[in-house]
């Protein structure tokens, strides 16, 4: 997944919602792009503030 397929992903199926922003990386060639989100937890809701105590403060996917 990539891009607001995550934070959609995250909010639908792991009722988390996290707010992402996409960074946009590609080599000299502009042959391969790297696609990184991230984000940090919430504190709102019971499963945030758990997925934030075992998983840490913020959340990356690439």
């Amino acid at each position: 997944m990539m891009n607001g397929i995550d934070a959609q992903h995250l909010k639908t199926i792991h009722h988390l919602d996290i707010k992402m922003e996409l960074s946009l990386n590609r080599n000299e060639l502009g042959t391969q792009i790297d696609f990184t989100m991230r984000g940090q937890f919430p504190k709102i809701t019971l499963r945030e503030r758990l997925s934030q105590r075992f998983l840490g403060s913020s959340l990356e996917s690439s």
